[in-house]
């Protein structure tokens, strides 16, 4: 009995000491200028909003902020958000920059470098402040290089739902990145690839949408995602890219002379004027790319123009349950495995678009609602990126969210 006394004893005592801790209390700092900005983050602990009101706060270094609790940095209007002319990341973690606008008068928009870590860039609007002429657009009218410009050992980002526009490109992810999050971000009004990856290990790069309007260079060779270095461990998931006319050319999921290991390509739906829909491939001297998988995507080749568009992967690779395009296949291998070759010449004959998707016939200016596949197709429940189809039908043709697998979401380390 006395033991029992002694354990409610304790117990109380230790509940009266848990009340009694001070708990952590998230600030609130209303913000009006750049240097209240700076004088805010440099008292910072971490778990501070930082609510910036309606102005222009120039080109700001966030260098040697790091917390071990997320700061956030955002407008305290949403009809009228904070700008900055550049954001630049250094040294520096568990930063949050929300619904600000970003008019760039650097070289990029937002640069995350030098081994910074927990950085999330979410929901803002990036645009280089030389704008293309919309009536006559021309590349030489955008000088911003990059929306999104992340380099040197950056690891645990989380870039979502920002749209990019009036740039050469909208992210160059390179040297180091990993364990991040690249998801359901728009870009348009480019001048080339709008995505360029090298040395990138375990990213989910989920629902992004490439640019409709793109004016390169004459001899600019455009990728909707370049892997133009070392990609490992990382999934390609419900990314869309559909040419809108005949000068908005690219390749789509494009990775080449390089290294890629352990790729997974899955629900991408892609309508261009290339052969190369998506294409991995090894470098001529080295070690062989391997562990590659593309199944369920939709590689359209805009009708009437020339004659395939593919799926290029390295031998060894798993290639299933896709749609791809070849005028020029013999009927007989319209039909390879799980993955079906359509064609679109003659509509009295096997593996016509239309027999699998209500329009994809159209040619250029393809949309989403074009391609609802035809009700009881095979293209409705197995093959193609039906999923992703019909997530967006449902959400008006806009970039929802996607089911995102648990074991997926393993690759996204939140805490490491």
């Amino acid at each position: 009995m006395k033991s029992w006394q002694n354990f409610k004893v304790f117990s109380v005592s230790l509940a009266v000491i848990i009340t009694a801790l001070p708990t952590a209390v998230a600030q609130t700092i209303n913000i009006s200028s750049a240097s209240q900005l700076k004088s805010a983050l440099d008292s910072a602990t971490g778990g501070e909003t930082l609510r910036l009101a309606p102005g222009n706060y120039g080109k700001f270094d966030f260098h040697d902020y790091a917390f071990n609790r997320y700061v956030m940095i955002t407008s305290a209007s949403a009809a009228n958000p904070a700008s900055f002319e550049n954001i630049d990341v250094s040294n520096a973690s568990y930063l949050r920059f929300e619904a600000l606008n970003v008019s760039v008068s650097a070289r990029e928009g937002v640069g995350i470098f030098n081994a910074s870590h927990h950085i999330e860039v979410v929901n803002l609007d990036i645009s280089g402040s030389a704008k293309f002429n919309r009536a006559a657009p021309v590349y030489t009218q955008v000088s911003t290089l990059y929306g999104i410009n992340t380099n040197g050992e950056v690891r645990n980002l989380r870039i979502e739902n920002n749209r990019v526009t009036d740039i050469k490109s909208a992210g160059y992810l390179f040297s180091g990145i990993s364990h991040s999050l690249i998801k359901g971000n728009d870009c348009d009004w480019t001048a080339a690839d709008c995505y360029k990856l090298a040395g990138v290990d375990n990213i989910l790069f989920e629902n992004n949408i490439g640019a409709r309007n793109i004016y390169g260079a004459p001899t600019a060779h455009i990728d909707f995602v370049q892997g133009q270095g070392s990609v490992s461990d990382s999934v390609f998931r419900g990314n869309v890219a559909l040419s809108n006319s005949p000068n908005a050319s690219f390749q789509g999921l494009f990775f080449d002379d390089a290294t890629y290991t352990n790729l997974t390509f899955e629900n991408n739906i892609i309508a261009t004027t290339s052969i190369r829909g998506i294409s991995v491939s090894s470098p001529t001297r080295g070690i062989a790319s391997s562990g590659i998988i593309a199944r369920n995507n939709t590689i359209i080749r805009v009708a009437g123009t020339q004659k395939a568009t593919l799926i290029l992967l390295p031998k060894g690779s798993t290639n299933e349950f896709n749609f791809v395009a070849n005028n020029v296949t013999k009927n007989a291998q319209r039909f390879v495995g799980n993955n079906i070759i359509g064609q679109w010449d003659d509509a009295d004959d096997i593996a016509h678009y239309d027999l699998y998707y209500v329009n994809a016939s159209k040619g250029f200016g393809l949309t989403i609602d074009d391609l609802r596949p035809v009700s009881d197709s095979i293209t409705e429940s197995s093959v193609g990126a039906y999923q992703r189809i019909f997530e967006l039908l449902e959400s008006d043709n806009s970039a929802s969210p996607a089911m995102v697998m648990p074991a997926i979401m393993l690759l996204i380390d939140q805490d490491s």
